[in-house]
């Protein structure tokens, strides 16, 4: 705030420039990351996020870190999942 003070003249969006970010701004800009870098949506459940990762993903240091993995299938059940590094592994 007081560098839009001092610099901005208290002016926190000059043009399509945003100089103060509010906290909807950080959220929107967390879900685009998760989204876009991670192809994560947090609208979905944690076991479709979970089965997203580590059971459609073809990335190979996911798949290597991987040692058990079980979707849950029921609301009786519970998801399982056990990750490894490769020295665990060995």
């Amino acid at each position: 705030m007081k560098f839009i003070e001092l610099n901005l003249e208290g002016n926190v969006l000059i043009d399509n420039e945003r100089f103060l970010l509010t906290s909807q701004d950080i959220i929107n800009f967390r879900n685009s990351i998760t989204k876009d870098v991670l192809d994560i949506d947090i609208r979905n459940s944690v076991e479709k996020n979970i089965h997203q990762i580590f059971e459609v993903n073809d990335d190979e240091v996911i798949k290597a870190s991987t040692i058990y993995y079980k979707p849950k299938q029921s609301n009786n059940e519970r998801l399982m999942l056990v990750l490894v590094t490769s020295e665990q592994k060995n």
